[in-house]
């Protein structure tokens, strides 16, 4: 539709040090999210963008004292276990370990990742960064 306006939200690399989720996905650069040439081959107009980095609330919370220790390494491994288990175990999946064996392991992988962020909290501080899009149909 001509003069349909189309906003997107694409999640980045992180601007600073280039890391974050990056190992993760294949995540796209600010300059890469922004690609005029693109937008012009499928008839579209850039009306604006923006980068704008979204810190974990849930550290935030725990920084200030709005939940205990314990609730914020809870939290973020629930936060952390939903988007990625099912990535973990298609990998055992794809190399043949038994559905027994890939619970175990899950749970292992999990008590370890609490471990670790138990003794050093700031490994799950983390923000991301995201490209606000705003585009307009030709």
């Amino acid at each position: 539709m001509s003069g349909g306006i189309l906003i997107l939200v694409i999640l980045s690399l992180n601007q600073q040090d280039k890391v974050g989720c990056a190992n993760l996905y294949d995540l796209l650069s600010y300059e890469e999210c922004v690609d005029e040439k693109l937008f012009n081959q499928y008839s579209f107009q850039l009306i604006n963008s923006r980068i704008t980095s979204i810190e974990s609330p849930i550290y935030k919370q725990w920084k200030n004292k709005q939940i205990s220790f314990d609730q914020y390494i809870s939290s973020t491994t629930s936060f952390i276990r939903g988007w990625s288990e099912s990535n973990l175990e298609q990998t055992l999946i794809n190399n043949r370990r038994k559905h027994k064996d890939i619970c175990e392991l899950l749970n292992r992988f999990w008590n370890l990742y609490e471990e670790k962020v138990r003794e050093k909290p700031n490994l799950a501080h983390f923000s991301e960064d995201y490209v606000y899009v705003n585009l307009k149909k030709k």
